[in-house]
């Protein structure tokens, strides 16, 4: 049941998703009715289900016939499949962020995980987003990836201030051992201070990738890579936390690599050209979640 309300939440947002593509790279408001790109006619009710109407439709506008874009069953498609598979990866996520190796966690934390499983969720949606304009037009919105660098730094924040606080109301209310003594010690402000410096090293993390693209422009004179990808580099920074912002980046310029090296045998790009960056940059992100702790701990582990 939970899964088939996340599919279905995820092909509504897709839904919108496909006019933010559409629009923002263009600047055009998000405001008014949608209509078609051909004969601009507003679309009814029929022509919005998400999936349905394309299949429904054949594909075509039902007032020019024009054809219609895969790209919009595409990213309903993807964005529902995407929420499906995200939201556990995310709870296990999230409970290892809130979870230390004495596992100091007290009370209901529930609400807390469910806020913060939320706001992940609007994180993946602005990544989506960014994917889907970056391959499609090449260029990284602001109005997209400002926000979502704001998201992405208030959850490493609250991640952060509710694992400090509670590990104050679990000293607190320790009457019966050492928790009121401890609290009075050393040992309660280190361990604060250890968190802020987590939180610390995962900004510094985002700014070192930041710099690191931004000195690429400077030496390429922009051909390399643009501003856009400044940005994406530091919200990547953010999501991606310190490690794991490490193989996160390598990540990225490997399957960066691969996939120029198979458009150039392709005969699809030449030497000289260039391809958006940002899908390889969101790429890298999903890849270290998956294998970057393999990588920190076996790559790494030969230097």
């Amino acid at each position: 049941m939970i899964s088939t309300l996340l599919f279905l939440l995820g092909l509504s947002v897709g839904s919108f998703l496909n006019v933010v593509i559409d629009r923002i790279p263009n600047g055009r408001s998000l405001g008014g009715r949608s209509h078609c790109e051909s004969c601009q006619h507003q679309l009814g009710l029929i022509d919005l289900i998400p999936i349905v109407s394309f299949f429904l439709l054949k594909g075509r506008c039902r007032y020019c016939r024009e054809k219609l874009s895969l790209q919009y069953p595409l990213i309903e498609l993807a964005t529902g499949i995407i929420f499906v598979i995200s939201v556990p990866l995310l709870l296990k996520q999230i409970n290892t962020d809130l979870l230390n190796d004495i596992n100091y966690l007290a009370g209901d934390y529930q609400p807390v995980i469910i806020g913060l499983t939320v706001l992940c969720l609007f994180l993946v949606t602005f990544l989506i987003a960014l994917f889907a304009i970056d391959l499609k037009y090449g260029v990284v919105p602001d109005i997209i990836v400002w926000p979502a660098i704001i998201l992405s730094f208030t959850y490493q924040l609250s991640v952060t201030g509710f694992r400090i606080w509670s590990l104050y109301i679990k000293l607190k209310n320790d009457t019966d051992g050492l928790g009121p003594y401890l609290l009075r010690t050393e040992y309660f402000r280190n361990h604060a201070l250890l968190e802020v410096k987590a939180l610390l090293l995962t900004v510094v993390g985002g700014l070192i990738i930041a710099a690191f693209f931004y000195l690429l422009i400077v030496m390429t004179k922009g051909r390399g890579m643009g501003f856009g990808d400044v940005l994406l580099g530091l919200l990547i920074g953010l999501i991606a936390g310190f490690p794991r912002v490490i193989p996160a980046a390598f990540f990225s310029f490997l399957t960066g690599a691969i996939v120029s090296l198979i458009l150039i045998l392709m005969q699809r790009k030449h030497f000289g050209q260039t391809i958006p960056f940002g899908p390889f940059l969101i790429l890298g992100l999903v890849l270290s979640f998956f294998y970057g702790d393999i990588f920190l701990a076996n790559y790494l582990g030969l230097f």
